[in-house]
């Protein structure tokens, strides 16, 4: 397993945006993972590429290392060319992206590709972030948003009828799964297939229908967002989505497996998430039907503000949260630490009144991290001086088994 660590370029240190990477190959196939720093601009960009042919010969790993490498090239030259017009860089990235296809044709094999493109803070906004996301169904990227506890998956899956043309060979309707789309049990189902519905998508799962090398010009999803500095993104290959669940169920509570959405609400990077999939894969389709050998590689892109969300104190609330979800309680109440800020204590804050009773209700009440995440964002938006001297302290508030 590899991991590395790059930087948006920016003016200045607030606005830089954190990229971490990881990959982990094994006998099966190649995954390959890029991240380009555009000179002289503020963009840079993630490209993925994950082998959909695994041959003996290794065709599909030569394909994905001639397509990361065509396209590194392309949007370089893309971003000199036509950094500033957005419509005319989106128009030649989807002609890039089928020139790549004939570059993985001719070594023979096939490979998915998704791309995060940055344009860094813009100017008349800096609290957002212009980005452009190309992706294909195999390997899709997901926007999760902490101060809002909102995700976003692209491509988006369908909200009708699936499926005949795409991951079965039998027509599949949203009724028939229990008011589910195709592409949401795909990505949730935590529990062996039930019915015959269920069964024949298992069986479809791993069909890829958009990719490069095939017979057909792949067609990605582009998409230009303005994303706030609150985002995390993250982009990876199915070795690690089709093992994790992308949003958390209560199937995935019951059985105690985090979602990547959860994995993202806790802020972990793209090296703890990826060994958090190689970590459920080990149990084995005979105790999990989603575990799979597999290739795994992914990027996580922390914008400024998340870090805000993800630091000591947001480590202290997510250890508290995991406890309190097992019936034990933090040493420290929320009258503890309001009797020992001096600035609360001054200002007439007491436990009766402090936020602090509203973090200790949440932490045992709420149904996952990124809902408790939210509701204790508000309460940080407060400004309330007994929240801030606990912030700032947090290592004096320790935890542990109190009932």
């Amino acid at each position: 397993m590899t991991e590395s660590t790059s930087q948006f370029s920016s003016e200045t240190e607030v606005q830089k945006a954190e990229i971490t990477t990881a990959i982990e190959n094994s006998s099966h196939g190649e995954d390959r993972l890029k991240v380009l720093e555009h000179p002289n601009s503020s963009a840079s960009t993630v490209i993925l590429c994950d082998g959909a042919t695994a041959k003996k010969d290794g065709a599909g790993g030569r394909a994905a290392e001639a397509v990361i490498n065509y396209l590194g090239q392309a949007l370089n030259d893309l971003q000199q060319s036509h950094g500033e017009d957005l419509e005319i860089f989106a128009d030649n990235l989807v002609k890039e992206v089928v020139k790549a296809s004939s570059v993985a044709q001719r070594e023979g094999g096939q490979t998915t590709v998704s791309i995060v493109h940055s344009f860094g803070p813009i100017k008349e906004n800096p609290s957002k972030h212009k980005f452009l996301v190309c992706a294909t169904d195999d390997s899709p990227i997901i926007i999760y948003d902490p101060k809002s506890g909102r995700f976003r998956r692209y491509p988006a899956p369908p909200e009708k009828v699936l499926l005949k043309e795409t991951l079965s060979d039998k027509s599949i309707y949203t009724g028939e799964m229990g008011g589910q789309t195709a592409y949401e049990w795909l990505d949730n189902s935590v529990e062996p297939p039930k019915n015959r519905q269920e069964e024949a998508l298992n069986k479809s799962r791993r069909r890829i229908r958009n990719y490069l090398g095939g017979d057909r010009p792949p067609t990605p999803d582009v998409q230009w967002l303005n994303l706030p500095d609150t985002a995390v993104i993250f982009v990876g290959s199915d070795g690690i989505t089709d093992v994790l669940p992308i949003e958390t169920t209560e199937a995935s509570k019951k059985r105690g497996i985090f979602s990547i959405t959860e994995l993202m609400a806790q802020g972990k990077d793209a090296s703890q998430i990826l060994e958090y999939a190689v970590k459920v894969a080990a149990q084995g389709k005979e105790n999990y039907f989603r575990a799979k050998r597999d290739d795994r590689s992914c990027a996580v892109i922390t914008m400024p503000k998340a870090k805000n969300f993800f630091g000591r104190a947001g480590k202290i609330l997510r250890e508290t949260f995991i406890r309190a979800t097992k019936g034990v309680r933090t040493l420290a109440t929320y009258s503890e630490i309001v009797a020992s800020s001096p600035t609360a204590t001054k200002k007439g804050e007491t436990a009766d009144n402090s936020p602090f009773q509203d973090i200790d209700t949440i932490i045992r009440t709420s149904g996952d991290v990124a809902e408790a995440n939210r509701k204790i964002l508000e309460i940080y938006e407060r400004g309330t001086p007994g929240y801030e001297y606990w912030m700032r302290n947090t290592d004096k508030f320790s935890i542990g088994s109190k009932n």
